[in-house]
């Protein structure tokens, strides 16, 4: 009878009933379990939504992190001083909630995707300039603009991953594709220092550049 009743809400809304999320909710009255939502969400049928938002969060969210976390140690290795660097890093940060304030101006534009495409190649564009530009100030405007175009697409990416997916399913979804971000993030970090060993600062902020690209083309 439950079951029978989630089909009809369903086909009132036009859809039909969302593989094993929609069946095990009506069967039992409770949220499917995280066997049954990791089940769904890896299905073929939810296989190309999976995909693209698995390698926008494998490649944004550890640029993001690279930018705001290895910052003052790289400027400090570039040749400024640490106070300098610690004055950089400072302004840098308060990208972050002029970041916040800037995904909620453009978020519900175009579909949610386009604006994570846009935002992504300006990030992309922002990560070369920063590994080129010179002079103190400089640098401190561009990496300004570099941490809230981060910010701002980590957090468009979010809603846009939940709304791939039905309503039982997004808490699930959401926590699956940051996880594997988070642990993009971990394996990510040991390869800094041999990366601006072989390539210098400007080859730490061009590979960012670089990985950010497959993000913007997927999601297009």
């Amino acid at each position: 009878m439950a079951y029978r009743y989630a089909e009809d809400v369903l086909a009132g809304e036009g859809r039909k009933p969302f593989g094993w999320v929609e069946v095990a909710a009506a069967r039992t009255g409770r949220p499917p379990g995280p066997l049954t939502s990791l089940r769904t969400i890896f299905s073929r049928a939810n296989a190309r939504p999976t995909a693209v938002l698995l390698v926008l969060f494998a490649l944004e969210t550890p640029a993001s992190f690279i930018v705001r976390t290895w910052i003052t140690t790289l400027l400090d290795a570039q040749g400024m001083s640490m106070r300098l660097a610690l004055v950089a890093t400072f302004c840098m940060q308060i990208g972050v909630p002029f970041g916040c304030w800037v995904s909620s101006r453009v978020s519900d534009l175009g579909g949610r995707k386009w604006p994570i495409v846009a935002l992504l190649l300006a990030e992309s564009a922002l990560a070369v300039s920063f590994g080129h530009v010179r002079g103190h100030w400089a640098l401190i405007v561009v990496g300004f603009l570099l941490t809230a175009s981060g910010m701002a697409v980590g957090l468009i990416s979010c809603t846009y991953a939940t709304e791939n997916y039905p309503t039982r399913l997004r808490n699930s979804a959401d926590g699956a594709h940051n996880a594997v971000g988070r642990s993009m993030v971990a394996a990510t970090q040991p390869l800094v220092p041999g990366l601006f060993a072989s390539a210098g600062f400007t080859g730490v902020f061009t590979a960012i550049a670089v990985g950010l690209l497959p993000a913007a083309a997927l999601v297009a």
